[in-house]
């Protein structure tokens, strides 16, 4: 995988956008103190550094709190997310600080990450402060997070688009691809699974249109462009990850690569039931540790980061033992070798130290946290991902709920339940009011954006119009081989059979990310596109993904066919002809007898062999080692970008 070198390039047009929101710097204007909300701390400090931001006319930094007393300087900048809420606290700031000092005296500019919205506007208005107060927008580009995977880092995106059904925010997902092909020259092909990425191109494609198309590359660094909307494959987000890094980030707080290695505050225990006589007791000297996820600076997490868990503590044991191989080495050698010892060895053997002592209390707290449940989970969720032991699954979660009482691993065990196995009416209402009188019920709602984003596959009413009382009752008790999620997964073969056996020590299947219960869709994809040869084998294995969408240079001269078209139906005043011809993706259906074609013979095998992934709404580490396994398999090169990187957890603490 690669994405450094584009990341660089990327960064500095970000801080070039940056530059042009900042008020510009000169003697004659006043130096402006920056507040910055929390959330963008980590991603900010990406983006450029404090002695770049004194450059630019920004006196001191402060971390904005809605309750932070006035400082006594009235320039002020304000960088805060695309939220209501947050702009509505900044604007209470500045009208407090104009209780204290006149207007003439106060510059106010408000940076909105990503964009400004129209109601935006309409609020400022509404506070009368207008004349004083600035609206900007900045959106960073695409940042490097790990070999290989690039991210937008706005955690708000999935909430924004898949609960709360605002799109407004998915111009800055084309935006940053369309900035990205820029550097590395447009894919042939682009393929969208999804409505929002469906969307996404649709945006792309007025970009190309409108803007200077002709500094792009049609001969890019990458054969093809996959995005992919985050409901397409829920199951790879709420699955526990066996992987090192997916439990890195299911059970400790990571921002922007930063994790907290603080075994007191673990992402389980935030969401575990408060029980004063329950209470552990922590110990309040312990401090948390800060710990950078960067493969090029930590060569043991280099190593690890895509290791199934179990063969983790082996390999952290022969690195302890090779240490402390070396220390033993240095306590005997001569004086004269020690000053070169000194300038040479110490540093790095201290820095290999540290990490390794870090991965090893990382990986006792997360043994600790999940200890033998780790087992049963993975027994209970492959027997939802086969439609097994459904009365057994129901029960594991009924007791989960009862026991551990952890508001996200309770939800996160029914949107799994509901999604694989389905639900009945009283089943749901039970634990609905179980999960209600655990937790309070202020989480009514929670329920409702969970059912909203899909996660959750609300029970069908029972109620049947026909004279038979008992009818539905006893097609609910009826066996039900397969539903729609294992026909569709069974399809694309990301159900390992029992007979496959699944090496966790040198894996040859992606499904080893789940411990060979189930492969990521975007890996079967990529495995599709890097390994077929011939374009009518391209065609028929996706045809068997649902709602698939062809665009790009390939079908180029289609759509130069479809426009004759349209425009011949244009003069035909008919209703039938109220059809939009002119979008950027085709099903894939419609078009396949012409990719088919011989125009499209050479297309396959890909050439350069490499593949672009975007995921709408955030991709897991699981779906990143996958695909890092499905890169090494087949020779080609995979670059996964997203608009942040998630876990379970994060899913649900979305929809609350």
């Amino acid at each position: 995988m690669s994405g450094r070198v584009e990341s660089q390039r990327l960064s500095r047009l970000s801080r070039r956008r940056l530059a042009a929101a900042l008020p510009p710097t000169s003697p004659s204007n006043p130096l402006h103190d920056l507040h910055i909300h929390h959330s963008l701390i980590k991603t900010f400090e990406r983006v450029c550094g404090v002695t770049w931001l004194r450059q630019h006319g920004v006196d001191k930094i402060f971390k904005m709190d809605p309750k932070m007393a006035a400082t006594t300087n009235s320039n002020r900048i304000y960088l805060i997310p695309a939220c209501l809420i947050n702009l509505k606290h900044a604007l209470d700031q500045v009208n407090g600080l104009l209780g204290q000092t006149s207007a003439e005296n106060v510059s106010i500019i408000i940076i909105m990450i990503p964009k400004i919205l129209s109601i935006f506007e309409t609020l400022v208005e509404e506070e009368g402060l207008s004349d004083i107060v600035t609206l900007k927008s900045f959106q960073w580009e695409l940042l490097f997070v790990d070999e290989g995977v690039l991210s937008l880092e706005l955690p708000f995106l999935f909430k924004s688009v898949f609960i709360n059904k605002d799109n407004s925010l998915l111009s800055s997902v084309s935006n940053s691809l369309w900035t990205l092909f820029h550097i590395i020259g447009q894919p042939k092909m682009f393929l969208s699974i999804g409505k929002q990425s469906t969307s996404v191109l649709e945006m792309y494609d007025i970009y190309y249109k409108s803007f200077d198309k002709i500094h792009i590359k049609n001969d890019g660094e990458y054969g093809a462009l996959l995005i992919i909307d985050r409901d397409q494959d829920y199951a790879s987000s709420l699955l526990t990850p066996a992987t090192y890094s997916g439990l890195l980030h299911e059970i400790f707080n990571v921002n922007c690569n930063d994790l907290d290695l603080d075994v007191n505050n673990t992402k389980l225990k935030k969401g575990n039931l408060e029980l004063p006589m329950l209470e552990e007791k922590t110990d309040s000297s312990s401090k948390t540790i800060k710990m950078t996820l960067d493969c090029n600076t930590d060569s043991i997490y280099s190593e690890i980061r895509y290791r199934h868990f179990s063969t983790v503590f082996p390999i952290l044991s022969s690195k302890a033992k090779d240490l402390n191989a070396e220390g033993n080495k240095m306590s005997n050698i001569q004086l004269d070798e020690m000053k070169q010892m000194i300038s040479t060895k110490l540093q790095q053997v201290i820095a290999v130290k540290r990490c390794l002592s870090n991965h090893i209390l990382a990986c006792e707290t997360i043994v600790s946290s999940l200890g033998d449940k780790f087992e049963d989970i993975q027994v209970v969720e492959r027997s939802l991902l086969y439609n097994r032991n459904r009365k057994s699954n129901f029960a594991y979660l009924d007791e989960n709920l009862c026991t551990d009482a952890n508001m996200f691993l309770s939800l996160k065990f029914l949107c799994l339940l509901t999604l694989t196995q389905g639900i009945t009416n009283e089943e749901y209402n039970n634990f609905v009011t179980k999960y209600l009188h655990a937790f309070g019920y202020k989480f009514l709602y929670v329920f409702q954006n969970l059912i909203t984003a899909s996660l959750i596959i609300p029970p069908t009413s029972t109620k049947l119009q026909i004279g038979i009382p008992n009818l539905s009752s006893i097609s609910e008790k009826l066996p039900r081989w397969q539903n729609n999620f294992q026909v569709t997964a069974n399809k694309l073969k990301q159900l390992p059979t029992e007979t496959d056996d699944v090496i966790v020590n040198e894996p040859t299947c992606p499904s080893y990310v789940f411990s060979g219960s189930y492969t990521p869709l975007i890996a079967a994809i990529s495995k599709i596109l890097l390994s077929v040869e011939h374009m009518n084998d391209f065609v028929t294995k996706l045809l068997l993904v649902n709602d698939v969408k062809i665009g790009g240079p390939i079908i180029e001269s289609l759509r130069s066919g479809v426009d004759e078209l349209g425009e011949r139906l244009s003069k035909m005043q008919t209703d039938n002809t109220a059809m939009d011809l002119d979008v950027a993706c085709k099903d894939l259906k419609m078009v396949a007898n012409y990719l088919k074609s011989d125009e499209n013979k050479g297309f396959f095998p890909m050439k350069p062999r490499s593949l672009l992934i975007f995921v709408v709404g955030g991709v897991t580490q699981a779906e990143i080692a996958a695909c890092h396994l499905v890169e090494k398999s087949t020779g080609g090169q995979i670059l996964i970008t997203s608009d942040s990187i998630i876990s379970s957890g994060n899913l649900m603490q979305a929809a609350m």
